[in-house]
């Protein structure tokens, strides 16, 4: 585990980042971060002040004291064992990985996310298919014990039926469909923002070149694939981690509006569909999309005075293939 992957499970997103600086944020908080960095691990006695209130340390490892001794300096530091101390100057986000997890945890699904998680699984599922608890608990990543609680409450809400040894949407419809898009709190985690000089789907193609197998496009160029759209100009990508795409013909940008192409390595983990989407991108390649309800969400997330008009589209099609009735039945 890196500091940022460390950064990513403790729910901080990267707005801009530099060798010397980094922008970070989370639940409303923002903070720009001068960096220094440690090659080496540092013993208390070698820890000095910060020479300033924003300095973040960077180190491959910190001993519990070491860390005790920055924090009570301070600093904000992180580790890739990934432990982290940031000081938001009014918000302080702690991470100890030791503390929380075992080998043998299934990937973790972000607090915030679960209910969400449950209920895209829920609406992608064939109508006449009802899940069972561990079936959900693999298909969203989350530990059976807390696919209980949620259900419990999912069925309290009157939003889904069923016992243990299986469960459904009660109202499999648009309507339900629309209430997800509507409340979705977006998969979280570290996003990069990258431009070019080609083409969108130029651009997206060849970061995909770069970025692990598992990569998959959402967003406008996804949209484009599923449902005819007004001529994509963003991608979003998701991968398991991120990397250097200057190698790619790209350039870092700092904000989401001037991106081109946008990565992000999510918290959320049913960003990835349940099984493999292989769909012919402009040029005749075959590119890996997103599940289709995140393409939509991300979709209606596209600036321009004619998203709705293109998301409906979008939302129709996403509706009729999952067999969702309409809104007025």
């Amino acid at each position: 585990m890196t500091w940022m992957e460390a950064a990513l499970s403790a729910g901080i997103t990267v707005h801009e980042s530099a060798s010397a600086a980094v922008t970070l944020a989370t639940e409303g908080h923002r903070r720009r971060f001068h960096l220094v960095a440690k090659r080496r691990s540092l013993r208390p006695s070698e820890v000095d002040p910060p020479p300033t209130a924003d300095s973040l340390l960077i180190s491959p490892r910190l001993s519990p004291a070491a860390r005790a001794r920055l924090t009570d300096l301070g600093w904000s530091w992180a580790t890739d064992t990934g432990h982290l101390h940031l000081d938001f100057a009014g918000l302080i986000v702690d991470h100890d990985p030791d503390a929380r997890s075992t080998p043998h945890d299934p990937r973790p699904v972000a607090q915030g996310v679960g209910r969400h998680a449950l209920l895209r699984r829920l609406l992608e599922a064939p109508a006449d298919r009802r899940l069972r608890q561990s079936d959900l608990a693999a298909l969203t990543g989350l530990h059976q014990s807390r696919v209980s609680r949620l259900l419990a409450h999912l069925r309290a809400d009157g939003v889904a039926s069923g016992g243990y040894g299986s469960w459904q949407l009660t109202d499999p419809s648009i309507g339900t469909l629309t209430d997800w898009l509507d409340t979705y709190p977006g998969p979280g985690g570290i996003a990069t923002h990258w431009s070019g000089l080609e083409p969108v789907w130029q651009s997206t193609l060849a970061a995909l070149r770069v970025l692990p197998a598992d990569a998959v496009i959402s967003g406008a160029v996804a949209a484009d694939v599923l449902a005819p759209w007004r001529r994509p100009d963003r991608a979003v990508i998701y991968a398991s981690r991120g990397v250097d795409l200057t190698g790619a013909g790209l350039v870092p940008v700092g904000a989401p509006a001037d991106a081109q192409v946008t990565v992000c390595v999510p918290r959320d983990q049913t960003v990835w569909p349940s099984a493999r989407l292989l769909h012919t991108a402009p040029g005749g390649q075959m590119v890996a999309i997103a599940d289709p309800l995140q393409v939509l969400w991300d979709a209606r997330q596209s600036p321009g005075p004619d998203v709705d008009e293109a998301t409906d589209r979008l939302l129709r099609r996403v509706a009729a293939r999952l067999r969702l009735r309409p809104e007025e039945e």
